[in-house]
């Protein structure tokens, strides 16, 4: 075996475990005594790869992270308008994690 295949299998390896839980879907459903029903979902991307994604980011002109999930807030509020009696979209930011966070 070459040095060249082994590099490339080395990185091959190496690309599961370096995206191992980048992104998260959490699902949560809690069903009150009177039959109500409230589900929250909170979907997030690790927070070193959206600051990775931006130091990257080679084309000035190509969309950031930021605005890219400004339109996913927008087109999940506008998809799920009018299915609820209530519906909260927000932002959240930690040390850890970005996303949007739904609340119906």
């Amino acid at each position: 075996m070459t040095m060249h295949t082994t590099i490339r299998i080395a990185i091959l390896a190496a690309i599961p475990l370096v995206l191992t839980a980048c992104f998260n879907i959490i699902h949560h459903i809690d069903v009150a005594k009177d039959g109500t029903v409230q589900v929250r979902w909170r979907m997030s991307v690790s927070s070193a790869l959206a600051e990775m994604g931006e130091m990257q980011q080679a084309d000035p002109e190509a969309e950031s992270f930021e605005d890219s999930m400004a339109e996913a807030k927008a087109k999940i509020e506008e998809s799920l308008k009018g299915l609820a009696k209530t519906l909260k979209v927000s932002d959240f930011t930690n040390e850890q994690h970005q996303g949007i966070a739904v609340a119906l």
